[in-house]
């Protein structure tokens, strides 16, 4: 009977230390003070491969800068739909990488993380792609190149990582057809943006069920 006891009681301990343990670990998503202090860590090439403005929202008059290059050109598409905008010029065969060197923000006492993640908005009339990462002493992590369409917006996560983070940003390529153009993309949702898309999700599923 006691060692019938001690068997189920190990069984507890066991779980629990694989729930605490998983729980331990999250996903850290990237913030408006640290996306603007991005940069462009490969080397700059005017002309065909240049980051020129790291941006606050909403990227019009009455934001810090300009969000176009030309302020009398009006063909790169809406308004930042995100709180921190990018501006950079690419030719389609290169691609940028825009983040930071050093680790991810500390995360709560108690907890880790071991993804990295971020909603990217293509706020330009072309074709971009883009792909997060993270770069430890054990490896590099990244979601692999996700084209974004015109106006849209998507998710964007690593793998678990492993290590030390040494280096976390996200690179863009051109996917156009035109050789070489200037993307617009923001990070970093308006807050409430979140919030709305997921009450609105509910409604939809309320509707369905109301008339399944």
């Amino acid at each position: 009977m006691m060692k019938r006891r001690f068997n189920i009681l190990y069984i507890c301990i066991v779980i629990l230390c694989f729930i605490t343990s998983s729980a331990m670990a999250d996903i850290w998503e990237l913030d408006f003070s640290t996306a603007t202090q991005f940069r462009q860590l490969n080397t700059p090439e005017p002309t065909t491969n240049q980051l020129y403005l790291v941006i606050d929202a909403p990227g019009t008059v009455g934001s810090t800068v300009e969000w176009a290059v030309n302020p009398a050109y009006d063909a790169y598409g809406p308004d930042m739909q995100l709180e921190v905008g990018f501006l950079g010029q690419l030719i389609n065969s290169q691609e940028m990488t825009i983040g930071l060197n050093g680790s991810l923000p500390e995360p709560p006492i108690g907890t880790s993380y071991d993804q990295f993640g971020s909603y990217f908005a293509n706020d330009d009339d072309d074709l971009w792609a883009v792909n997060i990462y993270v770069e430890t002493d054990v490896d590099t992590y990244s979601s692999g190149f996700t084209t974004i369409p015109a106006h849209s917006m998507t998710f964007l996560s690593t793998p678990v990582f492993s290590g030390t983070v040494s280096q976390f940003g996200f690179l863009v390529d051109y996917v156009g057809d035109s050789g070489s153009d200037n993307f617009h993309l923001s990070v970093v949702p308006v807050p409430g943006a979140v919030l709305l898309g997921i009450l609105g999700l509910g409604i939809a599923g309320i509707k369905l069920r109301k008339f399944a």
